[in-house]
């Protein structure tokens, strides 16, 4: 999926995390990060991630992820423009999220 860095963006990201709540998303903690240079001006940022969820019948679980971030060097600032993860939503069904 691909696009703009604007509203339609920002509105996409709120949908996105009332359904991450929804199904019991409680808290996301950055584990660790580990930084591979590409060239002088981009990297990949790989972070390790814990999330706590809550099942349906008030049952709490961990799941352990990770996500890599492109990350690229403009006008002195960093930003991420895109990243790569599994397959979360078969992650949340093995887990009984979903």
């Amino acid at each position: 999926m691909v696009g703009e860095n604007g509203q339609q963006l920002r509105d996409m990201m709120k949908k996105g995390f009332d359904s991450y709540r929804a199904m019991g998303s409680k808290t996301m903690t950055c584990a660790d990060v580990s930084v591979t240079p590409i060239d002088q001006d981009h990297c990949v940022a790989k972070v390790q991630w814990s999330g706590e969820y809550e099942r349906k019948n008030k049952e709490r679980l961990t799941i352990d992820f990770e996500v890599d971030y492109l990350v690229e060097r403009r006008d002195g600032r960093l930003k991420v423009f895109g990243w790569i993860a599994g397959d979360e939503q078969a992650e949340f069904k093995r887990h009984g999220l979903l």
